[in-house]
């Protein structure tokens, strides 16, 4: 695959990944909106995780040709790296 075509794939991966986060996210919002900026902050640490781990199942549950070229690419490319590895977080 190429790079675009692999910058496409994690792009999608990590919006799938966003939306199936939703719920946390905008419970984080709405703590913010009510003034509780902690929570707000921790309910958004818990999205950002909850949205990670979605992300990395997402992208183990990929055929072989795609889950290599996403490994080619992290090694090759600094700004793919970057971008990936947040993605993936801790």
């Amino acid at each position: 695959m190429t790079l675009d075509e692999t910058w496409d794939l994690i792009r999608d991966l990590n919006a799938e990944a966003h939306e199936v986060a939703r719920d946390e996210w905008e419970q984080a919002d709405l703590l913010e909106e009510e003034g509780d900026l902690d929570g707000a902050e921790e309910q958004r640490e818990e999205a950002s995780y909850y949205q990670a781990s979605t992300f990395r199942e997402l992208v183990d549950e990929l055929p072989e040709e795609e889950h290599q070229s996403i490994l080619y690419w992290e090694k090759e490319n600094k700004n793919f790296r970057e971008e990936f590895n947040a993605w993936w977080g801790q």
